[in-house]
């Protein structure tokens, strides 16, 4: 039996740097969109984060996290999304910042568990079929002091290559939304287990093909 959460784990830097156990995305689907939960593992006031700048990249240039998400990968459309401490917002699609998602909503109130909810209307869709695949990526800039570093699912330092992003494949309406994790590397598949509480197995593979190069991570029913 499991639940209907999938989870993105197993955040690495551009130099293939563990970001520990502790970090980590889970998705949630909501009635007319999805829920991103971010685990930072941060404490709270323990970040450095610039000055309001709304819709311009300072808002993710220190302590934030991002998602960018691509719904139509034939069509290479994303929408990147960003916050910081504050609440302040970076919204773009592709790079275009005059994109304003009326539905989007943000918890920062508890910077050590953020939540963004984002309407698929907001990224011009439906209610997704099952077994329809997005293209998808998440990243989290720690910084404190004079400390920055970028850690994020994908593992690469260019955000808004698509090749490089992960994949969430939907289930059914009574299914876990599904994550393939670009994780090459049975050991990290492993750690991911061990730190998050998740099932990975590749007889999950909702394409049927036993990669081992593409681990399904579920959150199980406990």
């Amino acid at each position: 039996c499991f639940s209907r959460n999938g989870i993105a784990a197993n955040f690495v830097d551009i130099k293939g740097k563990w970001a520990g156990s502790e970090k980590r995305v889970e998705i949630t689907p909501l009635p007319e969109g999805l829920r991103f939960t971010f685990f930072t593992g941060v404490e709270k006031g323990d970040w450095v984060c610039n000055k309001p700048s709304h819709d311009t990249p300072a808002v993710v240039g220190k302590e934030s996290v991002e998602l960018q998400i691509c719904p139509d990968p034939a069509r290479g459309i994303y929408y990147h999304i960003g916050v910081n401490p504050a609440g302040d917002l970076y919204t773009a699609k592709k790079r275009d910042t005059s994109w304003e998602p009326a539905q989007l909503k943000v918890d920062v109130k508890d910077w050590s568990k953020v939540v963004i909810d984002v309407a698929y209307s907001d990224l011009e869709q439906k209610k997704p079929a099952a077994g329809t695949a997005w293209k998808i990526n998440f990243c989290h800039t720690r910084a404190k002091g004079d400390y920055t570093e970028n850690f994020s699912w994908s593992g690469v330092s260019n955000f808004h290559d698509l090749k490089n992003y992960g994949t969430l494949r939907f289930g059914t309406s009574n299914a876990p939304v599904v994550i393939l994790e670009k994780q090459s590397a049975i050991a990290a598949a492993a750690r991911v287990a061990e730190s998050c509480g998740t099932v990975i197995s590749p007889a999950l593979n909702a394409a049927g093909a036993l990669n081992p190069e593409n681990f399904i991570a579920i959150n199980p029913d406990r």
